[in-house]
């Protein structure tokens, strides 16, 4: 559409199907994702979705914000479980993303409450609700401004984890190294 010689896009929809076995007809929407007037990610929503055929179903949303042109938060939630996600981006005064960090939210949680199959111990119990980083990535670049390395300490579990860029002689990604401790 054109609206004063400037092109205005209105909010699309898209719709992802999915099946089950071999029979395509009995496909059903899983998952419909929102796209701003920009083109951006505005939400997603899911219902039966499955990320790969391995995965259990999930339901839930991921709502996207972004700060001039670039994404600053995904919050993920769903309703099959009780936590929720949030994805943190800062970004450099070039655009480039420098830093991500995955926050999940613990709910309070009383003694002997069932949880995941087991019963939630009086150490796991949460004083309050609130939101913990588990997982923190630094990103640096090279002086031709080339992702180099991304760093990722050990935060809560897991490995620490160092990924090292490597380019080709026309600048293109060759291969990337990744080292962990353990």
């Amino acid at each position: 559409m054109v609206l004063h010689g400037a092109w205005v896009q209105a909010q699309t929809n898209c719709q992802v199907y999915q099946y089950f076995g071999t029979d395509s007809l009995n496909a059903v929407p899983v998952l419909e994702r929102t796209f701003g007037p920009a083109g951006r990610s505005i939400t997603e929503t899911f219902q039966g979705y499955r990320r790969t055929s391995m995965q259990a179903v999930e339901d839930g949303t991921v709502t996207y914000s972004y700060q001039d042109t670039l994404l600053v938060e995904e919050l993920s939630t769903y309703a099959n479980r009780p936590d929720s996600l949030r994805w943190v981006y800062a970004h450099d005064a070039h655009g480039r993303r420098v830093k991500e960090s995955l926050h999940a939210y613990k709910r309070h949680r009383k003694a002997g409450e069932a949880g995941s199959g087991c019963i939630v111990p009086e150490t796991a119990n949460e004083d309050a609700p609130r939101w913990q980083v588990t997982v923190e990535r630094t990103i640096a670049f090279d002086k031709e401004g080339r992702k180099a390395e991304v760093l990722q300490p050990k935060v809560w579990w897991g490995h620490e984890v160092r990924e090292v860029w490597e380019y080709d002689r026309q600048g293109r990604p060759d291969r990337v190294k990744t080292y962990h401790d353990g």
